[in-house]
């Protein structure tokens, strides 16, 4: 959990631009045998989100129910065009700024181009479908004005005189000094701590207090809230229900997480501090299941912290400075198992809230 005055800050922060975006942005049309059709909602979002952050392309899919499959759309966002990546049907794409007289009521686009049934019709009254979910991660916010050392830890000074005669620092092996010449040589314990002991110096620097947050290297106990290296970006969750489903959990829906990041420099938190990055798109999928709901929540927590992604080298590429998953393993595939990065995979809800648990997310 967020805890203490500045994380309370950083925590309505990021909401406060999560409603923002939601509500602002320009409005996607396609054209449909020369009229123009506006884009779903979902599909508005991964563009206006990409086009947002300076992505040259963007992504979105939806479960077409007739084919039995998900329908994947690429946009390229300078040619304005979309292609069906099903058939290679290629359709001229607009973006009216907001306000402009086209930006009204949101249509079932992309669902009706695809001959989902119905999708052309008006909506049924009763049940309507629930929104997408929109979190937009500010590095430059939440990496800002971190905590002091001495706040976050509440760390308790002690004189040579209080410790045994074997007590050493657990750090460096060296033992305290009667009369320490400056504050790095001080003596102290973590709030949390039990039986170990630091000077100063050796634990509360940059190595390992960072942006607020550091973990007992002896018993691990962390103080604080860990923020990660990510770049700034986007994470959009839609709901869908059955028929579109992980394999092994027919009776439940599925979760679809799109996250979105634009190339940038990299700050002092990354590899290179000021070298160029490269952004990325990435797909995930959850069931709406209860552990598929307790994962999605925690995969929100992460991101929120900024540790879901980092700058670094693309393992399948091999690519340098470019956006790359930071060990939090999602689900990219409906089905193929866990060898094809899918359902099913019995043992993965298990493994994803360790590496949760790792990063303090629990």
């Amino acid at each position: 959990r967020l805890g203490g005055g500045k994380a309370r800050e950083r925590s309505d922060l990021w909401r406060l631009q999560k409603d923002g975006m939601a509500a602002a942005g320009g409005a996607w049309f396609f054209d449909e045998h020369g009229s123009w059709t506006r884009f779903d909602r979902a599909a508005e979002l991964a563009a206006e989100a990409a086009f947002g952050a300076g992505h040259a392309t963007a992504q979105s899919s939806f479960f077409n129910p007739r084919l039995k499959q998900m329908i994947v759309y690429d946009y390229d966002l300078k040619l304005h065009q979309q292609v069906n990546t099903a058939t290679g049907y290629i359709r001229k794409i607009k973006r009216d700024a907001p306000g402009a007289p086209g930006a009204a009521a949101l249509g079932g686009a992309h669902a009706a181009a695809a001959g989902a049934p119905g999708a052309a019709k008006k909506a049924k009254a009763g049940k309507k479908p629930k929104p997408p979910e929109t979190i937009v991660y500010n590095a430059d916010v939440m990496l800002g004005g971190a905590d002091s050392f001495d706040n976050v830890t509440k760390c308790k000074v002690f004189q040579v005189t209080d410790l045994a005669s074997d007590d050493k620092c657990s750090i460096c092996i060296c033992e305290f000094e009667d009369s320490p010449g400056d504050g790095s040589q001080q003596c102290i314990m973590l709030e949390k701590c039990n039986g170990h002991y630091f000077h100063r110096g050796c634990i509360d620097r940059k190595e390992m207090f960072k942006q607020g947050f550091v973990k007992c290297p002896v018993c691990k106990t962390p103080y604080g809230v860990e923020l990660g290296p990510q770049p700034s970006g986007t994470m959009i969750i839609q709901c869908h229900d059955p028929p579109i489903c992980c394999e092994g959990y027919g009776q439940d829906g599925t979760f679809l997480i799109d996250y979105f990041f634009g190339n940038g420099l990299q700050t002092t938190n990354m590899p290179s501090p000021g070298v160029p990055y490269s952004g990325t798109h990435r797909q995930a999928f959850l069931p709406n299941s209860s552990e598929g709901r307790e994962v999605l929540e925690l995969f929100k927590t992460a991101f929120t912290r900024g540790l879901v992604f980092a700058v670094g080298q693309s393992v399948t590429t091999g690519r340098q400075n470019t956006t790359v998953w930071n060990g939090i393993h999602h689900k990219t595939s409906l089905n193929g198992g866990s060898s094809n990065f899918g359902y099913p995979d019995e043992g993965y809800f298990g493994r994803v809230k360790e590496e949760l648990s790792q990063k303090g997310i629990e």
